[in-house]
């Protein structure tokens, strides 16, 4: 497989997606072949569990209007019946023609040290590349048989903290209670987990949601969108092992992250030709 070309203002912000995890999960979904979503449960970040929070109003005495313990349990039944699967993008201002190049490998998804000390097992771990257009439409292949999916880059801005999803009860009827519950929680999904506090700024995080029909697993096919595996300059020989072996069955190239003075730098293990 050709090795994709990461660095510099070579290539559009907006071509590749990375995904920073442990060595031992990235050693588990080579061998799966599969990228597993996450239970919403699962986010660190205390303001997004807000969207789990409602406020509803309506008629007390109105028996076809759905009250809001009814209203309380089918928007849990939502939350749990949603998947996430999180991303870093590069930063759009890659593309402005300005700067040496080592400047712009600060600004890729690859090339931020609190992410793989954060998320990529303290530099030991591992990050895949993926072509987000690939992504997406092997996303939306599988998920078009849920209720909904959408994705997109997380917005920074901390007029997030001043919001939570609130409507009206007699919107809807018992009868159709679900439905609108659904198409609710979609526009607070885009309004407040494709929107997080100025805090997280850096993480540049490009993000897809899926509601199932039913809780439980959403995983989709690596292939053909993932690119490359990237590993951390403090993996093990041993891992570093693995994982080579693991990426040559699928002909994938393996770069290792190098820190040197200028710039986050790759050097292509495998897969050079």
């Amino acid at each position: 497989m050709e090795v994709p070309i990461l660095w510099g203002g070579a290539t559009p912000a907006d071509r590749y997606v990375y995904h920073f995890t442990s060595m031992c999960s990235a050693l588990k979904i080579l061998a799966s072949g599969t990228f597993r979503f996450s239970a919403l449960s699962s986010l660190n970040d205390p303001i997004e569990h807000r969207v789990r929070r409602i406020q509803a109003s309506g008629p007390i005495d109105d028996e076809s209007v759905p009250t809001f313990a009814e209203i309380v349990d089918l928007w849990e039944d939502a939350w749990d019946r949603t998947r996430i699967a999180s991303f870093v993008a590069d930063d759009p201002s890659i593309e402005v023609p300005t700067g040496a190049n080592a400047v712009k490998n600060w600004r890729r998804g690859f090339g931020h040290p609190r992410m793989w000390a954060q998320y990529g097992g303290n530099h030991a771990g591992a990050c895949l590349v993926f072509e987000r257009e690939e992504l997406g439409e092997t996303i939306s292949s599988i998920a078009s048989a849920e209720v909904w999916h959408l994705h997109g880059r997380v917005k920074y801005d901390n007029d997030v903290l001043n919001h939570e999803p609130a409507f009206a009860r007699h919107e809807t009827t018992r009868g159709e209670a679900k439905q609108y519950v659904e198409g609710r929680f979609e526009a607070e999904a885009r309004r407040l987990l494709l929107h997080k506090a100025s805090d997280w700024t850096d993480e540049n995080e490009y993000r897809y949601l899926v509601l199932l029909r039913e809780s439980e697993r959403f995983s989709v096919p690596l292939f053909p969108a993932l690119r490359a595996v990237l590993v951390g300059h403090l993996s093990t020989a041993d891992d570093r092992g693995r994982l080579i072996i693991a990426s040559a069955k699928r002909e994938l190239p393996v770069g290792e992250m190098v820190w040197d003075i200028t710039q986050p730098t790759i050097v292509w293990v495998t897969g050079t030709g």
